[in-house]
């Protein structure tokens, strides 16, 4: 299971906000994680819709935190990415076994253990 790429350059982009009592701008975050300006910018704008960053442009501005109990699996949700493991498990498929299917109900099982543990780590914990 790979986390999407997204999510992962969210958690570092966040662990250096965290880190940093001033606001950050996108190009110091850029040279520290590695990631492009661009692409920070796409994740910042879609944190800050989400309330979990706020951002001020101008000589003075920069990123800051702004939820700070913010989970993994709320970031999961913000970029509408969920870890299904099988396609049963999405609602919109149904094989002739969906309803007796000992296996759907495993991975049913591991998914909901998997979302309780992503919903359990904040970005405290990051």
């Amino acid at each position: 299971m790979l986390l999407p790429t997204s999510v992962r350059y969210s958690i570092r982009m966040l662990i250096e906000l965290r880190e940093n009592e001033e606001p950050m701008t996108l190009a110091e975050i850029s040279k520290r994680i590695n990631v492009s300006e661009g692409y920070l910018k796409h994740l910042a704008t879609t944190l800050g819709k989400a309330g979990i960053i706020s951002c001020k442009k101008g000589p003075s501005g920069g990123c800051k935190i702004a939820k700070r109990d913010t989970t993994l699996l709320d970031l999961m949700r913000v970029f509408n990415k969920d870890l299904t493991l099988a396609p049963c498990l999405d609602g919109d498929y149904k094989c002739t076994l969906y309803d007796k299917c000992e296996a759907r109900y495993m991975w049913k099982k591991v998914h909901d253990y998997i979302d309780s543990i992503f919903e359990s780590i904040t970005l405290e914990q990051f």
